[in-house]
C-alpha cells in the first residue's frame, strides 16, 4: 500500500511542473505552427507512456496485495478449521466420560443423586 502511495504522490509532483519550453522560431521570428505541433505530441506521448507505466506498476502492487490478502484469508480459515479439529478431538473423549457418568448417576432423570459430583476444590482446601 505504501508502494502506490509513494508512486501517487509522485505523479502529482510531475503533473505540476510547467511543460518543457520548445524554441521554434521561422527565420522572420514567428513561431513555427508544425515544430510546435510536433514537439507538444512527442511531450504528450512521453507523458502518456510515463503515465502508461507507472499505471501498469500500480496495477502490479494491487496484484500482489490482493494475492497476499487471499493468501492470508485461506490460511486464517485453515487455521481455524486445524483448530477446531484438533479442539474436538481432544475434548470428545472427555465429553464422552462425562456423558457416561451424567447417565450413569441417573442425571437428568427422576432418581438423579447430585452426590455423586466431586468437588474438587474442596479436595484441595
Amino acid at each position: 500500500m505504501d508502494e502506490i502511495v509513494v508512486a501517487l504522490r509522485e505523479t502529482r509532483q510531475r503533473a505540476g511542473r510547467p511543460p518543457p519550453v520548445v524554441d521554434a522560431v521561422t527565420d522572420s521570428g514567428a513561431p513555427d505552427i508544425a515544430t510546435l505541433r510536433t514537439g507538444e505530441i512527442d511531450r504528450l506521448l512521453a507523458e502518456n507512456a510515463r503515465l502508461n507505466e507507472r499505471v501498469v506498476y500500480l496495477l502490479k502492487v494491487i496484484e500482489r496485495e490482493q494475492t497476499r490478502s487471499a493468501g492470508l484469508a485461506t490460511d486464517r480459515a485453515t487455521i481455524e478449521r486445524e483448530v477446531r479439529g484438533e479442539l474436538e478431538a481432544e475434548l470428545r473423549p472427555i465429553l464422552r466420560i462425562l456423558l457416561r457418568l451424567a447417565e450413569r448417576h441417573g442425571v437428568g432423570g427422576e432418581a438423579a443423586d447430585a452426590n455423586w459430583i466431586v468437588d474438587l476444590d474442596a479436595q484441595h482446601g
